[in-house]
């Protein structure tokens, strides 16, 4: 992988948002400051990354997770597996998953519609796991 380059800039090379007016934004604030820019995983990012997959991937260690948990899946994704968010989300008892159609990897990048679609889940998961806890 390389560092952030002028490929990165070309919005149909990108796996992040389908919106090219949030692809934009994200490029502007790069321009302001360049420090913001991400380049290739590392090799320790890659090293434990596998590590926590390869945790999650054992039905035991999920099926024991007893927390709330929301996944807000799309179904676009090209960088992780919706598959893996289904088996994963269907193991732990305290999931729920959310599949928004047509978009991307950054769910918050992405256009409005897409948007309040995520904040609509994300507060009715607050909403039903805050009630819980004062009952």
């Amino acid at each position: 992988q390389h560092d952030f380059n002028a490929e990165d800039r070309d919005f149909s090379n990108n796996r992040i948002t389908s919106c090219p007016i949030r692809f934009q934004k994200i490029l502007d604030c790069i321009q302001n400051n360049p420090d913001l820019a991400l380049g290739g995983a590392t090799f320790g990012w890659l090293y434990e990354s596998i590590k926590s997959m390869d945790i999650l991937r054992q039905r035991s260690y999920a099926s024991q997770i007893i927390d709330p948990v929301l996944i807000v899946s799309a179904t676009d994704e090209k960088i992780v597996s919706p598959q893996a968010q289904v088996e994963l989300a269907h193991w732990m008892p305290q999931c729920r998953l959310v599949s928004i159609s047509g978009c991307e990897h950054e769910l918050l990048q992405e256009v409005d519609a897409v948007q309040t679609l995520f904040w609509e889940a994300f507060d009715t998961f607050l909403e039903d796991h805050l009630s819980a806890e004062r009952d």
